[in-house]
Formats: C-alpha cells, sequence, structure tokens
C-alpha cells in the first residue's frame, strides 16, 4: 500500500482520520532525519566557503564606513520575507539615502512582497527572487532553476555594488556574497560564518535570526543597527516606517 492509500484508507467508519500509523511515523522521522543531515550538510560546505572568504581579506585595510571615507556608488539591502518585514527594513533604506544621498540603493526582495515599495523614491531597482523554490531536493534537478539562478548572479554583479546590507537570515548573506560588494554588513550569527566583511552580533548561531529572546528589542531596531553600521547617523523619526504610494492611490 503506498503511503498516500494509507492515509485515505486510515480512517474511522464516519471518516475521519485516526491515529497515524507505524508507516506514516516512520516516514515522517525518515524526512525530518534527512533535512537535518543535509542542513548540516550545507552549513559545514557554506562555513568552508565562508573560512576562504575570510582568508582573502586578511591583511587588507577596509576604510570606516562613514560619510568622510566610504563613498559608494551602488547600494543593495536584501530582505527576502514577508510584507511587513519589509516594511520596516525599508527604514534602513531611508536611513542609508540620507547618508550617502549620491549612491543609487536597490531591494533584493521577494516576488510576492516587492510591489510594496514600488513606489519608494529612495530605490532606484528594485529585483525579485524567491529562495524557497530550493526547498525540494528535485528542485536541484530542474534546468529552469538553475537558469533563474544565473540571471540574478549576472544582473546583481551587473550593477556593481560597493556595499550589501544582508538584512535578514543566511539566503541574504549567500547573496549578499554573490553580489560581489566588497563590503557585506549583516548579523554574523544569522548567517553563515565568514561571509559578513562587517557583521553585528545578535541571535543564536545556528538558529537563523538575529534576535534572542531576552533581547526585548523592536524588528525595526535590528535594522536600523544595520543602517548605523553601514555609517548612518539615526534619528528618533528613523523608527518610524513609511510608505509610498501613487498619486492614485492617494486621491482613491
Amino acid at each position: 500500500m503506498s503511503y498516500r492509500e494509507e492515509q485515505l484508507s486510515n480512517v474511522d467508519d464516519y471518516g475521519y482520520p485516526l491515529a497515524p500509523g507505524v508507516s506514516w511515523q516512520r516516514r515522517k522521522r525518515i524526512i525530518h532525519t534527512s533535512r537535518s543531515i543535509v542542513g548540516k550538510i550545507i552549513y559545514l560546505l557554506m562555513s568552508i566557503i565562508g573560512g576562504f572568504l575570510w582568508l582573502g581579506r586578511r591583511g587588507k585595510r577596509y576604510p570606516p564606513l562613514t560619510p568622510a571615507t566610504f563613498h559608494p556608488r551602488r547600494i543593495l539591502v536584501i530582505r527576502l520575507d514577508l510584507i511587513g518585514d519589509l516594511v520596516l527594513s525599508l527604514t534602513v533604506v531611508r536611513a542609508l539615502k540620507r547618508t550617502y544621498p549620491e549612491a543609487e540603493i536597490d531591494l533584493l526582495a521577494l516576488p510576492a512582497s516587492a510591489r510594496v515599495a514600488s513606489y519608494d523614491p529612495n530605490l532606484s531597482e528594485i529585483i525579485t527572487y524567491d529562495p524557497n523554490i530550493w526547498r525540494r531536493p528535485k528542485a536541484l534537478l530542474q534546468p529552469k532553476n538553475w537558469r533563474e539562478e544565473i540571471s540574478l548572479w549576472r544582473r546583481l554583479r551587473a550593477r556593481h555594488y560597493d556595499l550589501a546590507v544582508s538584512v535578514y537570515a543566511n539566503w541574504a548573506a549567500v547573496l549578499a556574497v554573490l553580489s560581489g560588494a566588497p563590503r557585506r554588513v549583516g548579523y554574523g550569527r544569522e548567517g553563515y560564518p565568514g561571509f559578513m566583511t562587517d557583521s553585528l552580533p545578535g541571535g543564536i548561531p545556528g538558529r537563523w535570526r538575529h534576535w534572542a529572546p531576552l533581547d526585548n528589542k523592536h524588528e525595526v531596531d535590528y535594522c536600523l543597527a544595520l543602517a548605523q553600521a553601514a555609517g548612518a547617523t539615526l534619528t528618533a523619526e528613523d523608527r518610524i516606517p513609511r510608505l509610498y504610494v501613487d498619486e492614485k492611490t492617494r486621491q482613491e
């Protein structure tokens, strides 16, 4: 009997599902264990890559990230998350634009969330990408996914970023490296070791998040800490997120 057939047959006289059978429980344990093993292998490989990145930076002197010593032409802000979190991350864009008014600032976001920033005057380009396509192992065998990945890599490289800000998650850290930006700001414990050139502490290693249970800080404060690390001088007004809409929508 297949797994699907077992699910359909494992019901009572009224059609309600019974407790999972042994086969279902075994399958669930196998899936969980497999994902855990694959995750550890990926972390190990990425840590090795991060080690090489760190070795490549040894002996190099980088200017402080301040308006007096750092003059970026293009900046990439990466937030591959849901709409609400992306809105909070736009505070980073605003603070960086005020700090480096001559710089072009691009946003890399999920396709489903990116539209919320469509009319932000502080942005030069909005690039969309969904890394969730790689969640299933069979995605590795689909040429379309690889073509999309290569296309994104080429587009990022063509922009010649001077600074990339990884606002959240390990995928943002990976894309910050792929962008080719020589300076990368982000939470070190949230991504992979060695991926950031200018990392902030925070969170719990291996948990893919920049907050700890007892921090008692708002998400916007975590975002603005990255802007500050990139050279921005913050004001109280920076904590207030802003959304921009077109004139027609405003009138409606």
